[in-house]
């Protein structure tokens, strides 16, 4: 879920609530900041980029460094400078101190080789490197742009693991959406800090491979100033005092895309229990990380809400894939939600409030635990299957409230001229109203064509085949056709490529 265009354009097709968003909002979301601009390869940036940059350092003479330099990048049609080649992370361990001027960082980056490598490639934005290693040398780097190289001093064999790090310190950069007029990534505010990271955000707090083609498990721990608290995905399982400040070590033991991960710093209060579930032999740990001043109002107006969404959409899709769920609401009026692997981002004032369209909004961002971020997308342009999976999962949360039903009632709001197709997108298309909404009905359509029995064990097919990895919408069509009849993947190539949006059987 992104900004408050997008947001309207659901609120449209809810049953009547009320939404703090402007009703006269258009749902084109293509406005772009004026200091944004798009390079000729996709990528944003902003007018201001770092210069080339490099070590003094130079390999030993005479070390047999063998091998291609990997990929700087892996290709993905809407940002073909996201990502990186010749390797594949398996964990990161970010570890972070946010008690001085500046964020200091030190990450370490268990790497797999899948070639010969005589240089490897990081995606990291503004922060000062003091120094990186590969297997405990020190390696020179090179900075230019997004790309962060480091230069082999030893052979890099193919399957061999790597154990990458990374000394770095500055002051984070957040940089420009390409969707809105916002900004991503490591996020300074007078409270404290937060994390919105999707699609490029990530790189602007640490080094990584940043596509959501090369998920890994994560350990992030976070030293602040001591009466804050560090909140992060997965499970707390670490927590000590010292002189210096607070650490807190949270664990995401599942893969994670990048652009999920988040980090928040401030005086919040976290609240923690347990909801059990038929489809795990250990409960899911629900923890809400909240304002202290608005800590108690929020949770009388959420209270029992989580628990009774998880219950229904596991009957739906399969067993909730993590340990934890919860959601993070941060002083701010953001304007937007955001599905943060296992907390889930909003404005507090948000969360304050007792509207139907707000408890849409929060169906949402739960389905995207599946949707998104258990399965995420291969490339960019297959953003629908975040966006059109978590739309119909929000829609039909909805019509279980309301009794209505909430497709037909979409079906009947939108122009199906004003709904394009679902991919070849630009950058800044990839948040538009027809992402959202033509991609949940084309998932109705299946539904109404082929029967609750086999869209639900296709969608359940969808989880368990590509769950922990990334899936096209290729992968889609091909499971489609393994799970539906012959016609159901003609009607959904229809849904998802044709000029004009097809008609909703039975609407």
């Amino acid at each position: 879920m992104r900004l408050a265009p997008t947001l309207v354009a659901l609120a449209l097709v809810a049953t009547a609530c009320p939404s703090n968003s402007d009703p006269d909002a258009s749902a084109d979301t293509t406005a772009r900041a004026a200091e944004t601009t798009l390079l000729s390869d996709g990528a944003a940036t902003t007018e201001d980029t770092d210069p080339p940059q490099t070590t003094d350092d130079e390999p030993d003479e005479g070390l047999d460094v063998i091998g291609e330099p990997g990929a700087d990048t892996v290709g993905d049609p809407l940002f073909p400078q996201a990502g990186n080649g010749g390797y594949d992370v398996l964990h990161y361990r970010l570890e972070l101190d946010t008690t001085g001027p500046e964020l200091v960082g030190f990450a370490t980056i268990e790497a797999l080789a899948t070639q010969d490598l005589s240089s490897l490639n990081l995606d990291l934005v503004g922060m000062t490197v003091d120094e990186a290693r590969i297997d405990g040398q020190v390696v020179p780097t090179e900075r230019e742009g997004r790309e962060l190289t480091l230069l082999a001093v030893a052979p890099i064999v193919e399957s061999s693991i790597i154990t990458i790090e990374v000394d770095y310190h500055g002051e984070p950069q957040p940089v420009p959406d390409p969707a809105f007029p916002t900004i991503l990534g490591w996020i300074e505010e007078p409270w404290g800090s937060y994390v919105a990271a999707e699609p490029l955000g990530a790189a602007t707090w640490f080094p990584g491979n940043d596509h959501p083609l090369d998920k890994a498990t994560f350990e992030i721990i976070v030293t602040v100033e001591s009466g804050e608290i560090a909140a992060g995905p997965g499970l707390l399982v670490d927590q000590q005092d010292g002189p210096d400040g607070t650490t807190f070590t949270w664990l995401m033991d599942d893969p994670m895309a990048t652009y999920l991960a988040s980090v928040v710093v401030g005086d919040f209060t976290i609240t923690t229990s347990e909801v059990q579930s038929e489809g795990r032999e250990t409960p899911i740990v629900l923890r809400d990380v909240l304002p202290t001043s608005q800590s108690d109002q929020i949770l009388r107006v959420i209270e029992g809400r989580h628990e009774a969404m998880i219950a229904e959409f596991e009957k739906l899709f399969g067993p909730y894939p993590y340990d934890s769920y919860g959601v993070v609401g941060v002083p701010e009026s953001l304007g937007y939600a955001l599905e943060n692997q296992t907390l889930s981002l909003f404005g507090a004032d948000s969360l304050a409030s007792d509207s139907l369209f707000i408890e849409q909004i929060q169906a949402h961002e739960l389905a995207h635990q599946w949707f998104g971020n258990h399965v995420s997308p291969a490339t960019w342009d297959d953003i629908w299957l975040n966006e059109g999976f978590a739309s119909w999962a929000d829609l039909y949360w909805i019509g279980v409230v309301t009794g209505q039903d909430q497709f037909q009632r979409t079906a009947g709001t939108f122009d199906s001229n004003s709904l394009g197709p679902l991919t070849d997108l630009q950058p800044s298309e990839m948040f538009n109203t027809n992402v959202y909404i033509r991609g949940a009905l084309t998932l109705e359509a299946l539904r109404r064509t082929e029967g609750d029995d086999a869209f639900f064990e296709l969608m359940r097919a969808w989880t368990t085949t590509y769950g922990g990895s990334s899936a096209s919408t290729d992968d889609f069509l091909a499971l489609v056709g393994e799970w539906m009849s012959a016609d159901a993947v003609s009607l959904a190539r229809s849904w998802i490529e044709d000029e004009q949006m097809p008609r909703l059987p039975g609407a």
